[in-house]
């Protein structure tokens, strides 16, 4: 019951996310990037296996981009909490998740890649559709990677997706400066 319960907390705060983003007006502002990427890691840190896992940010102390701090909140978030929850304890490689900021003539492009389960080739297509999920072992709504997909259209973004089983993903969100 239990389990039911946290289940159905998450699916709900999942769709006032998706509520929240489509009726929100774009509040651009000032963001210490690398302040906010802590932010979430402080807030996902309570997540099964995190403290087993290597948080590498490669991102500028100072960086400062503009743009909409709650939308990519919520980007970040999911591409994190992911990449902490798909990550994999039975090889001897050192479990890690990377972050990595890029500036690309008129974009930002931020990359969170992980060394964990991966992505087979055949569902990479779909992870970004409502309610899917990759795997039957997954707790989630399958609304998470949907709801990235359509908080970085708000934004004129775009997202990449290079991944392979038993090696990893990298997830790549571009927004324009």
């Amino acid at each position: 019951m239990n389990e039911s319960v946290i289940k159905l907390e998450k699916f709900i705060k999942d769709v006032i996310s998706y509520s929240r983003n489509s009726r929100m007006e774009l509040t651009h502002k000032p963001i210490f990037l690398k302040k906010l990427v802590r932010e979430i890691l402080d807030d996902i840190s309570n997540l099964e296996s995190f403290g087993r896992i290597q948080m590498i940010i490669d991102i500028p102390d100072e960086l400062n981009i503009l743009s909409d701090e709650t939308r990519l909140r919520i980007i970040l978030n999911n591409l994190l909490t992911n990449a902490v929850k798909f990550q994999r304890f039975d090889t001897e490689l050192e479990p890690f998740v990377l972050v990595r900021y890029r500036s690309i003539d008129d974009k930002h492009e931020i990359t969170v890649r992980d060394n964990g389960q991966g992505i087979s080739d055949e569902l990479q297509h779909k992870i970004f559709d409502m309610f899917f999920r990759a795997s039957v072992t997954a707790d989630g709504s399958g609304l998470g990677l949907y709801i990235l997909k359509q908080t970085l259209a708000k934004l004129n973004g775009e997202v990449r997706l290079v991944s392979e089983v038993g090696m990893g993903s990298g997830f790549t969100i571009t927004i324009p400066k």
